[in-house]
């Protein structure tokens, strides 16, 4: 997947918006009118763009009673959020913890996906097979649920948390009902098409008909029938092959406007984002649009400008904007919190490592690397002054690695776009420090690959290979400076950019890099 800056991000018009967007963001927050929690919040932007109201981190106490999906619909006064998989990108996908995190995040829909199992058992599972996800192999369908009771998830990339006895296993869609069907609006699928009467069984029996969507692919027959039943219906694309206005309006004409949803992906493979054009063609049938799936709140913002209505994310909790920020990352637990992520956290060649307790990192490649920091973001202050202080150690460099790649804190960011180092993508600085143990300080700006150095290069302790060092990141309205917590460090007065959005990362080229015991103060 790319970060390259999408034609709308590197448009005049796109530009200036998002010029607009920065300088009321920029002189709230220094002004100390507005909540820093609020302007940068999901939605926020888009709210200033249209005058609706954004949704500030740590509002769950004000999330809706949810009883049946039109009262869901009426209560989200025209944005829903729904949960992906559970949390897929902070606990394994389709587990009993994850569903449950959902609804203790406030997440008040989610998406729920079965497999039949060969004594015909719905358990909950996204793939027809078990490799991706689990300890085992083979096709779901030729083992019972008891033989599936002793299967484990496995995503190391989300912690040891979710390893050895924490590791959680299969659920069956029964149990699952009892811990979350009252508690949560459900958009429930048959992955194989065998397993679609007993999940319709499952939803009459349980007296669910008005707390349910069926979800399904665009290309099934089971639109009819779902529409037959009375049953509102989610039909989705799962990708981009195939997505035109034309096959939209084609699907359109299977869905009432006023029971229905029809879902588009947000990106393609590749990780650009859905054309304009089919997106278009959706949003002008009238049938309400939701998207799938979605990481970041930016990209929320993105769609909500393009009259999307509901976002289908991997972790709800953070980009409907319900869990509030925190004051240090929970890495020492063994997992993720909401809103810390990779590029794709679905994506393998994304993944973190785990190398010690406490501590994550970003493996050795050739392309630069960031980690969002959003279950801290966005950073607030009154007075526009925090400080960040952190451990990071350079694990063992590449053959090849350039003596100068190191790491790199991307901060000041108005949103939490994907930070790709020299990539070309948000206004901000970048401080950074190389395995020698030189500290400086850049500006970045969007749509430029080049870079303004603030400051010289100041020379530190060298950092081959291993040691742990603490770093610190002070930044006020007048001033920044970055270095060693107790040593060496530089300092600019720049004070173009006060934004509340973090990223660890490493260059292009850089050795392993390990972060731990993040703070904010």
């Amino acid at each position: 997947m790319t970060a390259e800056p999408t034609d709308e991000e590197k448009s005049p018009a796109g530009q200036a918006r998002q010029d607009t967007v920065n300088r009321i963001s920029r002189r709230a927050v220094l002004a100390g009118g507005v909540s820093l929690v609020g302007l940068a919040s999901v939605g926020a932007w888009a709210a200033i763009r249209t005058g609706q109201n954004a949704v500030a981190p740590g509002a769950a106490a004000t999330t809706p009673t949810v009883t049946t999906v039109d009262q869901w619909r009426r209560s989200a006064h025209g944005v829903v959020h729904i949960a992906h998989r559970g949390v897929a990108a902070v606990i394994p996908e389709h587990t009993l913890e994850g569903y449950t995190r959902a609804v203790e995040d406030g997440g008040t829909c989610m998406e729920i996906s079965t497999v039949l199992t060969s004594d015909r058992v719905l358990v909950c599972q996204h793939d027809l097979t078990l490799e991706r996800t689990t300890n085992t192999t083979g096709k779901v369908s030729s083992r019972t649920q008891a033989q599936l009771a002793s299967v484990k998830a496995v995503q190391p990339g989300l912690g040891p948390r979710w390893q050895g006895t924490g590791a959680a296993g299969i659920t069956t869609l029964e149990k699952t009902l009892d811990v979350v069907s009252e508690r949560a609006i459900l958009c429930l699928e048959a992955k194989d098409d065998a397993g679609f009467p007993l999940l319709l069984d499952t939803i009459w029996r349980r007296k669910l008909q008005d707390r349910v969507f069926i979800k399904v692919p665009v290309t099934s027959h089971r639109i009819e029938e779902a529409a037959r039943a009375g049953l509102p219906v989610f039909a989705y694309y799962g990708t981009v092959e195939g997505l035109t206005p034309e096959s939209v309006q084609q699907v359109a004409a299977k869905l009432s406007r006023h029971r229905d949803v029809l879902v588009l992906p947000a990106r393609t493979i590749e990780g650009a984002r859905t054309p304009e054009a089919p997106l278009a063609a959706a949003v002008r049938t009238g049938i309400p649009v939701w998207v799938h799936p979605v990481h970041r709140r930016s990209d929320i913002d993105y769609f909500r400008a393009r009259m999307v209505q509901g976002f289908i994310s991997s972790h709800v909790g953070y980009t409907s904007g319900t869990v509030p920020p925190r004051k240090s990352v929970i890495w020492g637990e063994g997992m993720l919190g909401p809103g810390d992520l990779v590029l794709d956290p679905y994506a393998e060649a994304d993944r973190l490592e785990w190398p010690d307790p406490g501590a994550v990192r970003l493996r050795s490649r050739q392309k630069a690397a960031s980690l969002l920091l959003g279950s801290l973001c966005p950073i607030s202050s009154p007075e526009g002054d925090y400080r960040v202080e952190f451990d990071i150690r350079f694990d063992k460099p590449s053959s090849n690695s350039p003596a100068n790649a190191g790491f790199v804190l991307a901060f000041g960011h108005l949103d939490d776009r994907y930070y790709d180092h020299e990539g070309g993508v948000g206004d901000g600085y970048h401080a950074t420090l190389s395995p020698s143990g030189q500290l400086a300080v850049g500006a970045h700006h969007h749509g430029k690959k080049e870079s303004d150095q603030l400051t010289a290069d100041v020379a530190g302790p060298d950092q081959r290979w291993s040691r742990w060092s603490r770093m610190r990141l002070e930044v006020s309205r007048g001033s920044l400076r970055w270095g060693f917590a107790d040593g060496a460090g530089v300092q600019t007065t720049d004070t173009r950019w006060r934004g509340g959005y973090l990223h660890v990362g490493r260059a292009a080229g850089a050795p392993a890099v390990s972060i731990r015991s993040v703070v904010v103060s």
